[in-house]
């Protein structure tokens, strides 16, 4: 199961209309049905191929993600894409597709869950031939995993669900009230996990990579306790993780998001996915739906990649974050990550043996005057006139890198494939576990818990090929990455006095944005932080004083950098105007859940197609 193919099971429901005549009823002879399934070992496994395969939905692991990335500091767009920019400014409504989607998706492999684990606790499956005991609780560990992953995936929207903890079997089973976190956690979440770590196996092989393992399990139920701020739990189940020697942070950052590098020893649960089945198919379609049969790939390339490499390039990084891969993320020479190593051959590296930025800037952004290949082109428009893929035109500045296929392809595949990709979705992986345990022990603020999690990030720094922070410390301070040099005009970055409290903001601010950037985490993050509105002042007033500098609007992007404004200036190079991607977000931003207090951007609101449509609400 390396790759997780579809499996369609059809659950009939039959309505039984009343009325003069004599009721008829015709039963299609080519549909599967209830009676007919769960009736081997064979069914129940195809059952739960089907509960993962719930996971590849877009809102889960695809392009829909693109809009939940686009509500942080770490994403901008531009103003023709309408509906991108309504998850930037916060104008999205229960109505709004994406909002739907979000809702809607998880509750698919729920249900999918659900089947599985109402149907092997039926009496017809103890007497299923050579369906051993092992295997039946294997199945339900998966399932239970599979289904507190999705869970959880509401919970970071929604901040609770309606808990369908058992199959709904007719309509009424559908309509109960929506639940809070508290409910979700305790009724669904902790059981399930703590279930799933108790019987699932440490590792998987062959075709099997890619189902849930104990790691799994066990790193996301330590995230969860993060997210609520439950340090003493949090730590234990994440320092488990790290202390079980299953893991290891890959050689090479870009293992981490290439087809090539997929199940490497830094991966701890990832989504699969495959550009090889039915080509052609659009790779945000993953269900045989009647004749139209579904893919494997997925296609959050299409709003990542440059628009001249075949993306659309709606999803862009902010000018807060360019800089600090530019100029913070600085390389130490003597690293060894800045070299080839072993004489292996690495296309994001600079000819001969050095590199100029670091690991994770390659494996993240692409920068004009950059290293190395950007689908096999150079970063820079060349003396012939052609546009390079990058063009970092239009006051764009960069381009998103990861989970597309710069590394390999001459450009995402075009129109009606929309940019497919066969990159797995990495769901959990070491490095972010590294944070979230260094994040726990220094607020459980213990006499060792600054050089331990000191530790933890230095061993991310030193993978990337940049500086690691004891040697800043070893001189009295920590550098404050996050202010940028640039629009306030500084020589040098400000400095914090080495503390608990300076290296939880560095972690927050500095090694969690650039390690971990488009890959869903960010704004939950903040959210669970309380940081918002802070962060987006700061990225507003810095905002405003690059504009002063570059001499353009501060309320109309249009307008263009004057000549006189040194167009293409060091560390941006923007080009033609600044895009304007904190003003609206920093006015419309209202802390809050909309669930509960009627108000408020910290999560979506339930869509309407279920406040409607359940009468339990």
């Amino acid at each position: 199961m390396r790759k997780i193919y579809n499996v369609v099971l059809a659950i009939l429901f039959i309505s039984v209309l009343n009325s003069c005549q004599d009721k008829l009823e015709q039963i299609n002879p080519n549909v599967l049905t209830v009676d007919q399934f769960w009736k081997t070992e064979a069914d129940f496994n195809a059952g739960l191929i089907a509960a993962y395969s719930g996971l590849q939905f877009p809102a889960i692991s695809g392009t829909t993600q693109a809009f939940g990335v686009m509500r942080s500091d770490l994403c901008g767009t531009e103003d023709w894409y309408s509906v991108h920019l309504s998850a930037s400014n916060m104008t999205w409504t229960n109505s709004t597709e994406y909002v739907e989607a979000f809702w809607s998706q998880p509750y698919i492999g729920i249900f999918r869950a659900n089947q599985v684990l109402y149907y092997i606790d039926e009496p017809d499956a103890e007497s299923i031939e050579g369906f051993t005991n092992d295997e039946k609780t294997s199945i339900k560990a998966q399932a239970r995993f599979i289904r507190a992953f999705l869970y959880f995936e509401l919970l970071k929207n929604f901040n609770g669900a309606v808990i369908q903890d058992q199959l709904a079997i007719n309509e009424e089973d559908l309509r109960k009230p929506f639940s809070s976190r508290t409910e979700v956690l305790e009724q669904v979440i902790y059981p399930d996990l703590h279930y799933a770590r108790q019987n699932l196996t440490d590792t998987w092989i062959g075709d099997d990579l890619g189902r849930a393992t104990w790691g799994a399990a066990t790193a996301l139920l330590g995230k969860i306790y993060l997210h609520q701020g439950a340090w003493d739990s949090a730590a234990f189940y994440l320092n488990e993780v790290i202390q079980s020697g299953l893991y290891s942070l890959a050689e090479d950052q870009m293992d981490n998001f290439t087809e090539e590098g997929e199940f490497n020893s830094e991966s701890i649960f990832e989504i699969g996915f495959t550009d090889q089945v039915n080509p052609g198919v659009a790779g945000d379609r993953h269900d045989d739906i009647l004749a139209n049969s579904g893919g494997e790939a997925q296609s959050i390339a299409s709003p990542y990649a440059a628009l001249y490499a075949g993306g659309y390039n709606t999803n862009l990084g902010t000018y807060w974050l360019q800089e600090m891969f530019t100029v913070a993320d600085s390389i130490d020479r003597n690293n060894v990550h800045n070299q080839y190593v072993g004489g292996v051959y690495r296309p994001h590296l600079v000819a001969p043996d050095l590199r100029t930025r670091s690991n994770r800037t390659y494996a993240s952004l692409a920068i004009e005057h950059g290293d190395g290949f950007y689908f096999e082109d150079s970063l820079s428009t060349g003396a012939d006139g052609i546009v390079a893929k990058l063009n970092p035109n239009f006051g764009q500045g960069s381009k998103i890198k990861k989970y597309t296929s710069w590394y390999k392809a001459e450009r995402e595949a075009a129109s009606p494939e929309n940019a497919r990709t066969g990159i797995n979705w990495r769901a959990i992986r070491l490095a972010d576990v590294y944070l979230m345990y260094a994040e726990a022990v220094l607020n459980l603020n213990h006499p060792d818990a600054f050089q331990e999690a000191l530790t933890y990030v230095d061993a991310i720094r030193e993978r990337a090929g940049t500086f690691p922070l004891q040697s800043f410390i070893s001189k009295g301070y920590i550098p404050k990455y996050d202010v940028s040099k640039f629009a306030n005009s500084l020589s040098r970055y400000p400095r914090s006095v080495p503390s608990v409290e300076a290296l939880l903001h560095h972690i927050q601010m500095v090694e969690r944005p650039l390690e971990l950037c488009f890959e869903g985490h960010r704004w939950n993050d903040l959210v669970r932080w309380g940081m918002v509105q802070e962060v987006f002042n700061d990225r507003r007033e810095e905002e405003l004083k690059l504009i002063a500098l570059l001499g353009t609007s501060a309320t109309d992007p249009t307008i263009p950098i004057p000549a006189d404004g040194n167009p293409k200036r060091y560390p941006l190079y923007l080009n033609e105007h600044v895009r304007i991607d904190f003003q609206i977000p920093v006015q419309n931003y209202i802390p809050g859940d909309p669930n509960s207090a009627g108000q408020g951007h910290d999560y979506f609101p339930v869509p309407a197609i279920e406040t409607e449509a359940n009468d339990s609400f």
